[in-house]
């Protein structure tokens, strides 16, 4: 489906199979889309076929039926999703469900795509709509999960416990890093780092030396946006790094080296209050609210965190879902190797 931001008008839509569809990619005038065994490229504004190459096959890209102008794949007069496809236009590419897994990326400054299936890893260059290599990887790896990730030349991919850093004009290999686990999640690239992610942990490699720098106990998929580090993790959990660190010294610096629990803010407080803490390792954690005399009121967590800075929010209620009375509270936040508390009022 594509939508037009300006107007949120409906443009156009492609019944493409649901087999392991990945999300599409726009360059210029142009939507690439990849399923199993297929990349196609659609005009962005008007749907329809430009052209489409199934890399296994073909080392050249394929046209709709006698080169016909595009068209909109359904009419937007009527508002309706009637199917208003030319019988010049229907001729589509031969949709297989061959392929394992498939994902692709582009590199927009050498004008490539870089593919794979369950049979091997393609290069197509999308200005001339030639396959320009391929890497028969399926007598190695059974199964590749992550996207591609390129830079400065060369491509990156996880190959079931091994990261490889190919070339990305010849298809060469430059390096390999091997991962301790056969669940490997995402790549991505900043400030000469190259972090991945793995089912339990991140890690961040210097392209340079391809030395691990840095580790942080949480994996799942990552971005970077505003010079800011994202990793989603498969628990559901999203953790965000200030910035993208810039050397070594940068990295160790975004993790915290002890506990520390915060004064809650704000304080005094009508009817919430925020209670901020900081672990330097994975642990088992408590944070409990008492009233004066030391009976509890209220457990506001008990369960595991992984390292960093966490926050948790107290609506002024007890055990019991029931409103607490005005006064003086302690809250109280213990581990194994831990434990502190800190004053705070509750003003209504």
């Amino acid at each position: 489906m594509a939508i037009d931001l300006a107007v949120d008008s409906f443009l156009w839509w492609n019944d493409l199979p649901q087999i392991d569809l990945w999300s599409p990619t726009a360059y210029d005038t142009v939507v690439y889309t990849w399923t199993k065994d297929l990349i196609g490229a659609k005009h962005l504004t008007k749907g329809g076929y430009l052209w489409w190459m199934i890399p296994e096959l073909y080392d050249t890209a394929r046209y709709p039926k006698n080169n016909s102008q595009i068209t909109s794949n359904f009419d937007l007069k009527s508002n309706s999703l009637k199917n208003t496809l030319s019988e010049e236009l229907s001729y589509s590419p031969p949709f297989s469900t061959s392929g394992m897994n498939t994902a692709a990326v582009l590199d927009t400054t050498n004008s490539m795509i870089f593919s794979f299936n369950h049979e091997g890893f393609y290069a197509v260059n999308f200005d001339t709509k030639r396959r320009i290599w391929k890497k028969d990887f399926f007598s190695m790896w059974n199964v590749i999960l992550s996207t591609p990730t390129i830079c400065e030349g060369n491509v990156y991919n996880i190959f079931l416990d091994t990261l490889i850093a190919m070339d990305g004009l010849t298809g060469e290999e430059q390096w390999r890093y091997p991962l301790d686990t056969l669940t490997a999640y995402s790549t991505a690239i900043a400030n000469g780092l190259i972090f991945v992610s793995t089912q339990n942990k991140t890690i961040a490699l210097d392209l340079a030396t391809q030395e691990k720098v840095w580790e942080y106990p949480a994996g799942g998929y990552l971005t970077i946006a505003n010079n800011k580090l994202f990793i989603a993790s498969i628990t559901g959990d999203v953790y965000a790094f200030g910035k993208v660190p810039t050397d070594i010294d940068d990295i160790s610096a975004e993790l915290p080296t002890g506990f520390e629990l915060s004064q809650n803010y704000p304080n005094p407080f009508n009817p919430t209050t925020e209670i901020s803490f900081t672990i330097p390792t994975k642990t088992d954690l408590k944070l409990t609210i008492y009233n004066i005399l030391g009976e509890e009121v209220r457990l506001l967590t008990d369960n595991l965190y992984l390292a960093g800075s966490h926050t948790v929010t107290w609506d002024g209620t007890n055990n019991l879902g029931k409103n607490v009375t005005s006064g003086i509270y302690l809250y109280s936040l213990e581990t194994e190797q831990y434990k502190s508390s800190k004053k705070m009022i509750l003003l209504k």
